[in-house]
């Protein structure tokens, strides 16, 4: 949040409610300065992470909160939320150190049900083209919105690494304000990465609901398809002719042009 430098995290969840049923969704968060937390690096990335875990682990109180009679300062008035894995002198290990631990077939079928494409190849080769064209457009004016498919029952931490990974690749991350929308039961099934590299404004909360289709400036890795420029014929062989490694995929630099 560049004018009150701070770096916020919060937690959004999509149930709540008060003593007389009316529902409204309950939103925790937390703010640094930014000069302890800057953003989502990849060396920082981990640290984030778990202060989102811990304020994602509340969704079982606020569970039991719907159901009682109690109100939200009796349960989580005191609560306390350890923020010291944000120290700047934090030595925290890069989840991307972990890359090799995800399968590429598994992750794929994990991530399918949220693809327009379902063809491996077809997919990746449209992938390679869309990311050619971030690269292209790279400016100091562009500011892409991003949506990544990540899939259930996978660590989530070391998926967006990935995808960072990829994406840095690409643009310049280290000169935008960048922000991550993470959507999605990962426990159970596939879930969403959305990278917001504009300063935050009111319609990016849409990002959280069914109405993000309805955002123009988004792009979605997931709905890539034909009616968004098919890839060369050249990006489509190279993509089917061999076994693909996940870590590999997500490091792949786009060719010079």
């Amino acid at each position: 949040l560049p004018e009150s430098q701070m770096t916020a995290f919060a937690a959004f969840f999509d149930f709540g409610g008060d003593t007389r049923g009316r529902p409204f969704p309950i939103c925790f968060y937390v703010g640094v300065p930014t000069d302890q937390y800057p953003g989502p690096s990849l060396d920082r990335l981990a640290d984030g992470l778990q202060v989102l875990g811990d304020l994602m682990e509340l969704r079982r109180e606020v569970e039991l909160l719907t159901l009682s009679n109690s109100s939200i300062e009796e349960v989580f008035g005191s609560r306390e939320l350890d923020l010291s894995v944000l120290d700047a002198n934090s030595t925290e290990s890069d989840p991307w150190a972990s890359a090799d631990q995800i399968n590429w077939s598994d992750w794929f079928e994990g991530i399918k049900p949220l693809l327009r494409v379902k063809d491996d190849a077809g997919w990746r080769g449209l992938v390679a083209s869309f990311g050619a064209n971030l690269t292209a457009s790279e400016s100091t004016v562009f500011e892409p919105t991003v949506s990544f498919p990540l899939a259930g029952r996978t660590p989530f931490e070391i998926q967006i690494a990935g995808w960072l990974r990829w994406l840095g690749h690409r643009i310049d991350l280290s000169r935008r304000n960048s922000s991550l929308v993470i959507s999605g039961d990962l426990a159970q099934g596939p879930g969403s990465l959305t990278t917001v590299t504009h300063d935050l404004m009111p319609e990016d909360f849409l990002l959280l609901t069914s109405q993000e289709s309805s955002l123009s400036y988004l792009d979605s890795l997931g709905r890539v398809g034909a009616m968004d420029g098919q890839p060369d014929s050249a990006s489509t062989e190279d993509a089917g002719s061999r076994q693909i490694v996940w870590r590999e995929f997500m490091d792949t630099r786009p060719e010079a042009p």
